[in-house]
């Protein structure tokens, strides 16, 4: 750790040590879903009918500095999922928070922003993530956030490999976008993910009443002798038919280094009700991994209820 990091967490340190929390709150939310899904004819392996369940403890208060701290700790079926630790800085500085699990910021918050009604076009197919950016570690990092105007920075840092010879690198990125246009956000971002790669994306997205379009262009360059890069070109198209109801169509084209591109295309939608709600998909990949004629295709359909 440099010296400026080293001053920075210590002054923080002690601005939090000098103050006291005088006003808190504590509140509780809970969900429950129920999925169906359908893949190919080869898979053999999981259920296609499952349910899921989740409980979230939340934990704010103010502090007599202008600060505010705040914690969250999530049951998800039933196992400790994601905790984590925020501190808001006060006078539109941003919050910074610490995560022990489920911690996304930089890029692994902006892997994917294409608009869509309920998940990714490559989701639940033998595709994976394949060309997507922000596979940094979620577990014990550093998470900042901020809008300053219409910029909005987004970063994340956590230290990797081993703690005394720093093996292995640390795990970083940063993203910067904007939004001082009507309808329009457009944002770039890059990092490290330990000794293992660099990335970076660029983004765009143009909304107009009720329609949003948006392309994101990805690149994941592996620092393994021999490892083929990764270029990710994304198109994607949502409409709100009305304030319940959203559907949605994407593209995702992968070069992986071989003669022959890696294709996700999917639709999806999303109809809420109340705390109840109802979404679906349907994806397909072609040429997985860059190897022609192997495919994959899923239909997922959820329904979910919070309170």
């Amino acid at each position: 750790m440099n010296k400026l990091k080293k001053v920075g967490l210590t002054a923080l340190a002690g601005s939090l040590i000098a103050s006291n929390v005088y006003a808190a709150e504590m509140t509780a939310t809970a969900g429950a879903s129920l999925t169906w899904t359908s893949g190919d004819d080869d898979e053999v392996t999981g259920q296609a009918l499952t349910m899921g369940n989740s409980v979230t403890f939340s934990g704010s208060g103010d502090m007599d500095n202008g600060m505010t701290i705040s914690v969250s700790y999530e049951l998800d079926n039933d196992v400790m999922d994601d905790y984590s630790m925020s501190i808001g800085l006060g006078d539109g500085m941003g919050t910074v928070s610490f995560h022990g699990s489920g911690g996304a910021g930089g890029l692994s918050a902006y892997d994917d922003v294409m608009p869509n009604a309920y998940g990714e076009v490559w989701d639940n197919t033998d595709a994976d993530d394949n060309g997507v950016v922000g596979t940094m570690t979620s577990v014990n990092n550093v998470v900042y956030s901020g809008s300053f105007g219409d910029i909005g920075i987004s970063g994340e840092w956590a230290k990797g490999g081993n703690i005394a010879t720093n093996a292995g690198g640390s795990d970083s990125s940063i993203v910067v976008n904007y939004s001082g246009i009507d309808g329009l956000e457009f944002g770039a971002g890059t990092g490290a993910d330990g000794s293992t790669s660099d990335q970076d994306t660029q983004y765009i997205k143009y909304t107009v009443g009720g329609i949003t379009a948006g392309y994101q262009r990805s690149q994941i360059d592996f620092d393994a002798a021999g490892t083929n890069d990764e270029h990710r070109d994304h198109v994607a198209l949502s409409l709100a038919v009305n304030e319940n109801l959203s559907i949605a169509w994407g593209n995702s084209d992968v070069d992986m280094g071989t003669a022959t591109e890696e294709e996700s295309s999917g639709v999806s939608f999303s109809y809420t009700m109340g705390s109840m709600s109802f979404g679906g998909l349907f994806n397909k990949t072609d040429n997985v991994a860059g190897a022609s004629g192997t495919n994959d295709k899923v239909t997922e359909l959820n329904v979910a209820f919070s309170f």
